[in-house]
């Protein structure tokens, strides 16, 4: 697409994404990876720096270099410009676990799910931010009601995490989840 269109902002974002998944799969130094992703990010920003797809590109090149503050402004653009992208404020609650901001994290979560109720990397980060949050009980009655909606490996792998959280407690302190 940018070869066809090289002022085409989308499709730098989607490159700059992508670039992320492949570092997930180390697929190439991760340097190398990130300098890509920097370069097609912050091209999609020069092009179109009301494209919210863009900003979110950027804020997460920004979260995986570190640069706070950076990234935490370009998720709030992102947002600003696209107050129902549930994705952004999928990442951003993201970055936010990161710094315990359990409250913030929450509320960036279930606005994802209110925005898009069907996407399941934000049910089981909910699942996840519920039991970092130290709510295993609910961490366990969410992620199992999503497991039952739908066989999801992530959120059968958080269920195994929060029961072993569960099973190290006093008996008094929690309820048996075991089926």
């Amino acid at each position: 697409a940018v070869t066809l269109d090289p002022g085409y902002a989308a499709a730098y974002a989607l490159l700059a994404d992508v670039q992320g998944l492949l570092m997930d799969l180390h697929h190439a130094p991760g340097r190398e990876l990130l300098a890509q992703a920097e370069e097609y990010a912050t091209k999609a920003v020069e092009l179109d720096p009301a494209l919210p797809d863009a900003q979110l590109s950027l804020a997460a090149v920004r979260q995986m270099q570190s640069r706070w503050t950076d990234a935490a402004a370009a998720y709030e653009r992102a947002i600003a410009l696209h107050p129902a992208f549930a994705r952004a404020h999928r990442w951003y609650a993201g970055m936010q676990l990161q710094f315990r901001k359990y409250d913030e994290t929450l509320e960036g979560f279930r606005k994802s799910l209110e925005l898009d109720p069907y996407d399941i990397p934000s049910q089981s980060a909910l699942g996840l931010a519920l039991f970092y949050a130290g709510r295993p009980l609910e961490a366990a009655a969410h992620l199992q009601q999503l497991v039952a909606r739908r066989d999801h490996l992530h959120a059968h792998f958080l269920l195994g995490q929060v029961y072993a959280q569960l099973a190290s407690l006093p008996g008094e302190n929690r309820e048996d989840y075991r089926e």
